[in-house]
């Protein structure tokens, strides 16, 4: 590389040819080792690439600056920043800008954030694609050493529509318990209208809050942008924050592949009020397409504290989700046994229990587990939610116990490699071989799985003790759906 690419530098005869080889000396310089090799030369002779960086050619200088970055080396540092700071020509200005990502800016912070004062003026002239794309880079750059402070949210002035998100189909599970509020069956969920949205939490059926803030035509590019960049929703987000004036937000939709681009765009219409912050937000604005492919602008905010699952700090990978744990619970509820004895014989970090404990009041609830560290999550978050139910370290295939139980309530596991999918079956197999063995005559078991397949053939297996009472659907996304087997035990 050093004797035909690097050198050739010094002998290209125009800027054609300077800019080819320029070209070829980054695409070789991809892997570890070329790049090892570059910076033992730069090391030796790095005139050729610093003088570069002042050649008449915008895209000359715009390739030496990209290939100094390239090292890392702080000492190419106050070179690569005067470089951008006085570049003219505007189309090379964002690459020249992105070149300074990999160092400490921190003392020239101020430059860079007059740098963007300056630009934000700037976004309606014929210039205003080259200025949008720098000031994008800008802020992405700039965003490290920013600390934005977290809002409080302090409440809802007046009454405004929320929609309590549920699993689809199961609305009317949640609106036959709200009997205090004028509920309405939407696509997401429940509606209802309320000031108080803190007393929402006394509800256990569902996922999340929304409010819905905005419906807009289409899902356009720019009908997006204009859409959320509206005044009325940083005048909602103020009315019931208390903070400072920039909001970290993400976007969040289905088969959409433009958020990132809506994303850059609302930062920059909105004037930094709006700062696109996935991994750690406040907000999220969820674009939702009704069946007449409108968009709907849900919001929720991540400043509302749910105290409901609070407990469940201890999660095992395979974890149950709370509000599906609470509404397997409430369909259990129509069939339990009053103050009936429960065993749950695959209980996994407890929250199935833990949630019926929050309903009702069984006599007597115990969770089995093989992992020691499986059954301390277990007993930690029980423990967090005072909820009585003891967890033993018992595998199913020998348990036995002096009771005989009015109900089994379990979340199955899910198969996934081959391995894992013969040990899995093996555990449905073991639990429909041992039901007569724990489960009073009468009794009824309530599973929940996602192996369809499977509970079919040990259902048909097992006619003889056990009869399939009901089946319902949960389903969690277009591609995923659990069912709520409701079993009773035969003579």
């Amino acid at each position: 590389m050093k004797h035909t690419i690097y050198a050739s530098l010094q002998t290209a005869v125009s800027n054609e040819t300077l800019r080819q080889n320029l070209l070829a000396l980054r695409e070789q310089i991809q892997d570890a080792e070329s790049l090892d090799i570059f910076q033992e030369e730069l090391a030796l002779n790095d005139h050729l690439l610093v003088a570069c960086t002042q050649n008449e050619d915008p895209k000359i200088r715009r390739l030496a600056c990209q290939l100094l970055a390239k090292t890392e080396n702080d000492q190419y540092y106050p070179l690569l920043r005067d470089t951008y700071l006085h570049e003219t020509q505007l189309f090379v200005r964002p690459g020249m800008l992105k070149c300074l990502e990999s160092f400490d800016l921190t003392e020239d912070l101020t430059t860079l954030e007059q740098r963007e004062k300056e630009m934000t003026t700037l976004l309606d002239g014929e210039n205003a694609k080259h200025y949008t794309q720098e000031l994008r880079i800008l802020r992405q750059l700039l965003k490290p050493y920013r600390q934005l402070a977290c809002h409080t949210f302090t409440g809802l002035i007046k009454e405004v529509p929320v929609v309590l998100s549920t699993y689809q189909g199961h609305q009317e599970r949640l609106m036959d318990e709200m009997t205090g509020y004028e509920t309405k069956k939407v696509a997401l969920g429940v509606q209802v209208r309320t000031q108080d949205v803190e007393a929402l939490f006394a509800y256990r059926l569902f996922n999340a809050l929304y409010f819905p803030v905005l419906k807009l035509p289409d899902f356009k590019l720019t009908t997006l942008v204009d859409g959320l960049s509206k005044p009325l929703i940083l005048s909602f987000l103020d009315s019931c924050h208390q903070g400072e004036k920039s909001y970290r937000f993400r976007l969040h939709a289905h088969d959409h592949e433009q958020l990132r681009e809506v994303a850059e765009k609302l930062e920059i219409a909105s004037q930094g009020r709006l700062v696109n912050q996935p991994s750690d937000y406040e907000i999220e604005f969820y674009l939702h397409e009704n069946k007449q492919g409108a968009c709907v602008v849900y919001l929720r905010l991540m400043t509302i504290k749910d105290p409901r699952f609070t407990y469940r700090k201890a999660v095992s990978s395979s974890s149950l989700a709370p509000e599906t744990a609470a509404l397997i619970n409430s369909y259990v509820l129509d069939y339990a046994s009053l103050k009936g004895e429960i065993l749950d014989p695959v209980c996994n970090d407890g929250v199935l229990l833990i949630e019926r404990a929050m309903v009702d009041t069984p006599r007597f609830m115990l969770g089995l587990a093989k992992s020691e560290d499986i059954l301390n999550k277990a007993r930690y978050n029980a423990d967090q939610a005072h909820a009585p139910v003891q967890f033993v370290g018992r595998p199913l295939a020998t348990f036995t116990h002096r009771r005989s139980f009015d109900e089994i309530l379990s979340a199955l596991p899910t198969g996934t490699s081959q391995q894992d999918l013969e040990e899995t079956r093996e555990i449905y197999v073991t639990l429909f071989r041992r039901m007569p063995d724990f489960l009073k005559v009468g009794g009824k078991a309530f599973l929940y799985t996602t192996e369809h397949r499977w509970m079919k053939e040990l259902l048909d297996d097992h006619a003889a003790s056990c009869q399939l009472v009901k089946r319902i659907r949960i389903i969690h996304s277009k591609i995923r759906s659990g069912y709520l087997y409701i079993i009773e035990r035969k003579a």
